[in-house]
């Protein structure tokens, strides 16, 4: 089976320049690639070294010989020379610098643009084309292809491909660019305005150009967990191979990029000098339990699951470094809001992390409740003496407060997590804790003498949302198409509250109309999606789904819940955090159906729980998941138009009430000379305690008035 027809080589490589300074190993650098091409990998070799390297010769040879290749073909182009930045204000402007190059600005003709470079390819028929640029300023090329996309990664390095991948691999259109552009470049010399960089040197070559030979001669053919490799090299392979090689001894970053041209394909390489397929891994089963995203639930320590966890790959690092910091006694608390991801990172990454790892024991995790002490007994009592270390996982302590835990078990808890170190001393504790409930944690914790060092778990910005859709599915052997797809389910959740769970649900759902649908490409489409819904449909049907199965008290409380969590500027409707307090009611009966609807609807994942820190003091609130539940969700706008007379009244009472409390409960802040104050019996029960507290002093004081 043979995969191409031709794979042809162009290697570039100029130490003798006319205008510029002369380099030493860019000559040496082609030639030794060349010969690995060449001898290893079987590519027909066409060299424009030295004198041969102008700007009309490579025009020339890319009319005579690189126009004429088919889909059929293959294409590599190596360079090795200067490569030169012009700034332009937004974006740089790269030249590479044949032998002739001049360096004055009005000769700017005798360069090569990227950007000309980039169209020149783009002519090219080939199926595979990989441009490798080993020069500095190569990263502008990035700009050169000004509709370079992202898309989803063919495939993951460190495992073997499967049947599927590879088929994709070397089936599709690959168009690519990797290049040796450095981080940090320091410029050795500026010529008319332009920036030339350093290639540097280690053992008679570039330390890339060391890099690359040695990743083609099989190094980059990285290995899976079982120890096997699959006998192909796949670009992102190469890229992560020269990256992880050069890193110590350069700031050299090498990068890997899409052409627009690009399809699905990924450049590839075989070390043993023929195509292998022989160590290609079964396609994965595609099944209801094989569904790569937990929608509302949390990753867990799963092997059918191992390796499903994307977007917390530096929180796992960071808490990775905490374990093994000094002092290691106390309490790590990983905090966030519900719907972070707490559970799933320490449950789903780290612990999975430490035991492939090796070293460490697991204990857990244990979900504190009403008993908590005899959870910790039997998780302690499996501690192997023999271990080096040992990490006990206690998810959701919070649990210590709102599963039934009497007072006195819950501090003999926390002192028994004091002293367990001292009898353990391996022993490191981790838990979650949610947000709202991080300042009682702490002086539990406080009171127990039990150190607590704080991991704030941030919200995933939108490239880890990215990660989180594109990752699980490569595992899968899934594809999106189109790839806007992918942008589109980020997009639609970037920068809500709770919008990690609200994509997992929807791409777990998604994922289960592709099954029903019985396809065998292995492809996502956008009428699995919209099969899902748009998102404020999708998030419609389950606030729909939840009131009609709400008692009648459980759908006043949602009625004044989502009419407080309703703010309108501009005559646009948008959602807003409401505080603890202003959920607090006046009635215990009341208190008890508001927790209970808040719960519902934070276990749906349509309202998050968290806390923000207010004059020094941690106040808890509850807020919308998406803007969606309060912007487009029919049952509020009916509740918005009949509720419309009150809610001027009622934002009114609100302000004053607040104003009044935050001042120390003045009198002269009441309403007992305000006509405003007979309007209130309006309301009746739809004010909380705050604002029951209000009325009830100025009603007093309106009396006391009449009575003098």
């Amino acid at each position: 089976m043979t995969a191409f027809n031709r794979s042809v080589a162009v290697v570039i490589g100029i130490n003798d320049y006319e205008h510029f300074p002369a380099l030493s190993s860019a000559v040496s650098d082609a030639k030794a690639i060349g010969q690995v091409l060449e001898a290893q990998h079987g590519y027909e070799i066409r060299p424009l070294l030295n004198e041969q390297a102008t700007r009309v010769g490579w025009k020339a040879l890319f009319e005579r010989e690189l126009l004429n290749l088919d889909e059929a073909d293959r294409l590599l182009v190596y360079f090795a020379g200067h490569g030169i930045a012009e700034d332009t204000g937004d974006r740089p402007e790269g030249y590479l610098v044949f032998r002739e190059g001049q360096q004055a600005h009005d000769q700017r003709q005798t360069l090569l643009p990227m950007r000309d470079l980039n169209d020149d390819l783009a002519r090219v028929r080939c199926s595979h084309v990989l441009l490798v640029l080993d020069c500095c300023f190569a990263g502008s090329f990035r700009w050169a292809a000004s509709s370079v996309r992202g898309g989803q990664e063919p495939c993951i390095a460190g495992r073997r491909l499967h049947r599927y991948e590879y088929k994709r691999c070397v089936g599709s259109k690959a168009a690519q660019v990797l290049t040796s552009s450095a981080a940090d470049e320091k410029a050795f010399d500026e010529v008319g305005g332009m920036l030339i960089g350093r290639r540097g040197m280690v053992g008679g070559h570039s330390p890339f150009a060391a890099a690359l030979m040695d990743g083609l001669r099989g190094a980059a053919d990285m290995c899976g967990p079982d120890g096997q490799r699959d006998g192909i090299i796949t670009a992102t392979e190469l890229q992560m191979h020269i990256g992880r090689a050069i890193g110590p001894i350069t700031r050299q970053t090498p990068q890997l990029w899409a052409l627009p041209q690009h399809d699905k394909g990924e450049f590839v390489f075989w070390p043993d000098g023929a195509e292998m397929v022989a160590h290609l891994v079964d396609d994965p089963v595609l099944d209801a339990a094989a569904n790569p995203w937990r929608g509302a639930d949390a990753y867990e320590d799963d092997p059918q699951r191992e390796g499903l966890l994307f977007g917390r790959e530096d929180e796992i690092e960071a808490l990775t470094g905490l374990l093994d910091a000094e002092p290691a006694e106390g309490l790590i608390a990983v905090i966030g809001a519900s719907g972070a991801g707490k559970t799933s990172l320490i449950n789903g990454g780290l612990a999975p992390r430490l035991k492939a790892a090796g070293g460490w024991q697991v204990l857990g995790p244990i979900r504190p409740g009403a008993t908590p002490m005899k959870s910790l007994a039997e998780c302690l009592g499996a501690l192997h003496e023999e271990a080096p270390r040992a990490l006990l996982v206690l998810d959701a302590l919070d649990g210590v407060f709102t599963r039934g835990c009497p007072r006195a078990e819950r501090e003999a808890f926390f002192q028994a997590l004091q002293t367990s170190p001292t009898t353990h001393p391996t022993l490191r504790i981790i838990a979650t804790v949610r947000s709202d409930h991080e300042a009682r944690v702490a002086a539990l914790a406080e009171q127990a003498g039990l150190p607590l060092r704080r991991f704030i778990i941030p919200a995933m910005d939108a490239e880890a949302l990215r990660r989180v859709v594109c990752g699980p599915a490569t595992l899968r052997v899934l594809y999106f198409e189109p790839l806007a797809l992918i942008d589109d389910l980020v997009r639609e959740v970037a920068r809500s509250p709770g919008g990690l769970p609200l994509l997992s649900m929807r791409l777990a759902e998604m994922y289960l109309g592709y099954l029903g649908s019985h396809e065998t490409g292995r492809t996502l489409r956008r009428e699995h999606l919209d099969a899902v819904g748009d998102i404020a449909g999708w998030i419609e049907r389950r606030a729909s789904a939840l009131y009609a199965q709400a008692d009648d008290a459980q759908k006043e409380t949602i009625q004044e819940l989502m009419l407080r969590m309703v703010q309108s500027e501009g005559g646009k409707r948008s959602s807003r955090r409401v505080m603890d307090g202003e959920l607090r009611a006046y009635v215990r009966s009341k208190a008890k159906v508001t927790l209970a609807v808040v719960n519902l609807f934070v276990d749906a994942r349509l309202l998050v729980r968290g806390s923000v820190e207010i004059d020094g003091k941690a106040e808890g609130y509850v807020e919308p998941a998406h803007d969606a539940l309060v912007r487009r969700w029919s049952q509020v706008t009916q509740w918005l138009d009949g509720a419309r007379p009150r809610l001027g009244l009622q934002r009114d009472l609100k302000a004053a009430a607040n104003s009044w409390h935050t001042s120390g409960r003045t009198r002269a802040l009441l309403w007992s000379r305000d006509p405003r104050l007979a309007q209130t019996r309006a309301l009746a029960q739809k004010v909380n305690a705050l604002e029951y507290e209000f009325i009830r002093h100025s009603r007093r004081g309106r009396m006391l008035r009449r009575w003098l």
